[in-house]
Formats: C-alpha cells, structure tokens, sequence
C-alpha cells in the first residue's frame, strides 16, 4: 500500500453537506488506489501533534525505497 494523503477534517471547512460528501469521495478514491488514509483534527495538529507526527514518520519510513 502506499502512504497516501493526509487529509485535514477541519469542521470549518464542512459547513455544508456538499463539502463533506466531497471529502468522502477523494476518501474513497484514495482507497481505491490502494492508499492508506488518515484522517486528523486540527487538535492532532495543532495543538498535540506528537502522536501524528510519530504516526506519519512511521509511514514515511515504511515507504522508503530500499
């Protein structure tokens, strides 16, 4: 699998149902391509980043080119 995007699910940008189906759909294309997907707060960003951070750098390295 690749390590795929990282999509921020940030409440500000859902204002509306379209907005969220849109997200939904780039979801499942990405599942489709056979991407891992991860979804974040903006409080996984922002204010506790430890944990993403840890977690992305792990698939990063995962995916490294031997």
């Amino acid at each position: 699998m690749g390590a795929g995007p990282a999509l921020w699910s940030w409440w500000r940008y859902h204002h509306s149902r379209h907005a969220w189906k849109q997200d939904r759909g780039r979801e499942r294309e990405a599942r489709a391509r056979g991407d891992e997907f991860r979804r974040y707060t903006y409080g996984d960003v922002f204010e506790e980043p430890r944990l993403m951070l840890a977690e992305l750098r792990a698939l990063l390295i995962e995916q490294r080119p031997a």
